[in-house]
């Protein structure tokens, strides 16, 4: 099973004490009446384009009432967020019993404004787990330590702890085994049954959730992303299982672009519609990891896949490797011209053929010729 690895978790959980004063919008009292309840965003981590959405989305809820923030991470680390969120300093109070935990985030303003930006505008703004804990034997653990040195073993507080702890355990030691399609379904299995406890709590607050792309994909089951377990189907992601439990007070958004416009494009000969969905800035290395690309501008070809389907490709792009500011569709053509940074450019072009990888549809590139 994939698993971020401990810097990606850092980056992750990451929280600024850079010199910045504090700010803060002042959101009304009252209830807003919201579209719905339950407000899930599917993202790919760590990029500014879905934090930049996901703040714009939060600060509409934000000035309806909404306060809580339901996060793709572990019980510990989301408890070092909260005490971030209720210190008067940038980092976490030295009165806070997690202050000596303070060590396991990644200060970096640039890197992690998405937590920063939440303190100084959003500052009621309370912080949920739903993750397991992959950090159960180092940021959970110590902290664990902490609240039995506390005297504080009979706490809620400590018990979901615990029940965290073990899920982390229980999924990496299936990995560790080899059976990483059990520890994706028990994965999914746990983000639900956390997701439960945490939204019960709150007796029918509204809710925004940030998770990864794949578990909010209800199109898709854990074969998708490795847990095909002994029925070769897998298990229903996530949203899925959120949607039937809480069927009619779900909403998600999706990061892409609208259509801009539509053009005439000819390739190979001969002419097609092309819509374009518009630029796409990107610092990500895309196919030539010594040529940095500043942007990607992104058609698709409509009514050109069986003109091209018998194309040779020699490798594809998952999800994790592209930058595309539109869903990509099955036995479809994408059109991409790249600008690097350097100022050269290059067109290029790919197939999509339905094949899936990490949880999402594979591009393949081939060539006209």
């Amino acid at each position: 099973m994939k698993k971020n690895s401990i810097t990606i978790l850092l980056l992750c959980i990451a929280l600024l004490i850079t010199g910045c004063g504090i700010n803060a919008e002042k959101a009304p009292a009252a209830k807003a009446d919201f579209p719905c309840k339950i407000y899930i965003c599917g993202e790919l981590h760590h990029m500014d384009i879905f934090w930049d959405k996901e703040l714009e989305l939060w600060d509409n809820f934000y000035k309806m009432g909404a306060r809580h923030l339901f996060l793709e991470l572990s019980y510990a680390t989301v408890v070092g967020l909260n005490e971030f969120m209720k210190s008067d300093t940038d980092g976490i109070s030295e009165s806070s019993e997690f202050y000596e935990l303070s060590h396991y985030f990644t200060f970096d303003k640039e890197a992690n404004y998405f937590y920063f930006t939440i303190k100084e505008k959003y500052p009621e703004t309370i912080f949920h787990s739903i993750d397991i804990a992959h950090d159960y034997e180092y940021l959970s653990a110590d902290y664990k330590n902490i609240l039995e040195r506390n005297g504080k073993a009979d706490t809620e507080d400590y018990q979901i702890l615990c029940e965290n702890i073990e899920q982390g355990r229980i999924v990496a030691e299936l990995d560790a085994s080899g059976d990483e399609a059990s520890g994706w379904n028990y994965r999914e299995e746990y983000m639900f049954q956390n997701f439960v406890r945490e939204y019960e709590a709150i007796k029918g607050e509204f809710v925004m959730a940030i998770v990864g792309g794949a578990h909010a994909n209800e199109n898709i089951t854990t074969a998708a992303f490795g847990g095909h377990g002994d029925n070769g189907r897998g298990e229903d992601t996530l949203i899925t299982r959120i949607k039937s439990k809480y069927d009619s007070v779900i909403g998600k958004f999706a990061i892409w672009n609208d259509p801009v416009s539509t053009e005439k494009m000819t390739v190979a000969g001969k002419e097609y519609d092309a819509v374009y969905y518009g630029s796409l800035a990107s610092t990500v290395d895309f196919l030539f990891p010594s040529a940095r690309i500043a942007k990607i501008d992104a058609w698709w070809l409509k009514n050109a896949y069986e003109d091209f389907s018998s194309k040779p490709t020699n490798y594809y792009l998952s999800f994790d490797q592209y930058r595309l500011p539109m869903e990509i569709k099955a036995n479809e053509v994408y059109v991409l011209d790249i600008t690097y940074q350097n100022g050269e450019t290059e067109r290029k072009y790919y197939l999509s053929s339905g094949k899936i990888a990490d949880g999402s549809l594979c591009i393949n590139p081939f060539d006209l010729e």
